[in-house]
């Protein structure tokens, strides 16, 4: 496109911008008998709205980003992304895609919160009961163990004692 080209008096120049860009005002651009243009029109890059994502984070925190811009997504703890990459701003002015942030449920949970057993969650509950009794069964032990030794080391130091004092009435 020719920038320094000229017109006549009433003559026009009719502005097109390139992708990603949207001219000011509609109209061509007339000129006057001062030989100025009626109107001067620009080009302005087309920009996104940030995206309001429920239980999640998007950056840049910007409130609009330019024609080819993206904006990500980070969910908060318990939630999931909807789909990998990031948003990216159109030439239209919309985001290719819109991302949401899913509750992850845990194996066995349905939709409404309440619980499901299946072999999985039941397998699962079994060992982590096995484990809670053993390490309960650790710990009674250690602890009979570790008594046993303080009193067997009790009885030991009173016979020492009483033997010392059996040597000391003899040298008398």
């Amino acid at each position: 496109m020719r920038h320094d080209a000229t017109v006549d008096y009433e003559g026009t120049y009719t502005v097109t911008c390139d992708l990603g860009h949207t001219v000011s005002a509609a109209g061509p651009m007339t000129c006057g008998p001062d030989e100025d243009l009626d109107v001067t029109h620009t080009c302005d890059i087309n920009t996104c709205d940030k995206p309001t994502i429920n239980d999640g984070t998007v950056s840049p925190s910007t409130a609009t980003v330019d024609y080819l811009g993206t904006y990500t997504v980070v969910c908060d703890t318990g939630h999931t992304v909807s789909a990998a990459g990031v948003m990216t701003c159109q030439e239209d002015e919309t985001l290719d895609v819109t991302h949401t942030c899913d509750k992850t449920e845990a194996p066995g949970e349905e939709d409404d919160g309440t619980w499901v057993i299946t072999s999985t969650t039941l397998h699962i509950w079994i060992i982590a009961q096995a484990v809670i009794v053993i390490g309960f069964i650790l710990g009674v032990v250690t602890t009979i163990v570790v008594t046993n030794k303080i009193a067997r080391k009790a009885r030991a130091d009173n016979a020492q004692e009483d033997n010392e004092g059996i040597y000391a009435d003899m040298e008398l």
